[in-house]
């Protein structure tokens, strides 16, 4: 994006690594190599948004949230480049080549799209149920604190009452996302179980439309 604003400007381009960031998975297989692309990063581009420390040590855990969100090439190309323990940064012609101590890696998916039995066949897998209303309930208390007006009850009641409906498509019943959406909006908005807008509120914030 750097390089396209860059580009479009009509300004002098720099040299390549000045638009080269070191992410995620980099820092995860060879943090010294992150670290060095960074250095070069800040030299040739001092006006960009400054780095977060860095923390090294001899392992790390790598999360990988909803990957199956993200395009349906990527597990393939990340079950290739854990299992070489390298991959290529071809702008640089450069090769981060993972370092003695492998990362954890961490993935998580809500199935929207199916993994690829080769992908899923190298992972553990886990299957984590949906929390009940006292797990909700403490969701709610970590996120907003403590609960005055009784609204996290109320709200984990709802929430696992419209799971239960046969009526609503699996897709469209509400989970803990929709949960803690609501649980903001009658915070924020004042609303409180037996007040007129609590149930207009709790439908529109829990109850997925139809997506035609």
């Amino acid at each position: 994006m750097a390089w396209l604003s860059d580009a479009q400007a009509g300004a002098t381009l720099r040299p390549i690594a000045a638009y080269i960031r070191p992410g995620p998975l980099w820092w995860a297989f060879n943090a010294s190599s992150a670290e060095q692309q960074r250095g070069e990063l800040a030299e040739t581009s001092p006006g960009m948004a400054p780095f977060p420390p860095t923390r090294h040590g001899k392992r790390c855990v790598l999360l990988l949230d909803e990957i199956d969100k993200a395009d349906p090439d990527l597990p393939n190309a990340l079950l290739e480049a854990l299992g070489e323990r390298r991959f290529p940064v071809p702008p640089l012609a450069r090769e981060v080549t993972r370092q003695a101590e492998p990362p954890l890696v961490v993935i998580t998916t809500n199935e929207y799209r199916e993994l690829s039995r080769p992908f899923l066949r190298r992972c553990v897998q886990l299957r984590l149920d949906l929390p009940d209303a006292a797990r909700l309930v403490e969701i709610a208390q970590y996120h907003f604190g403590p609960d005055t007006r009784g609204i996290y009850e109320a709200l984990a009641v709802k929430c696992l009452g419209l799971r239960r409906e046969q009526v609503i498509a699996a897709e469209q019943r509400p989970g803990p996302a929709e949960y803690l959406d609501a649980v903001r909006a009658c915070a924020s908005l004042g609303v409180t179980p037996g007040t007129p807008q609590w149930d207009w509120l709790v439908e529109l914030t829990m109850q997925k439309p139809e997506v035609e």
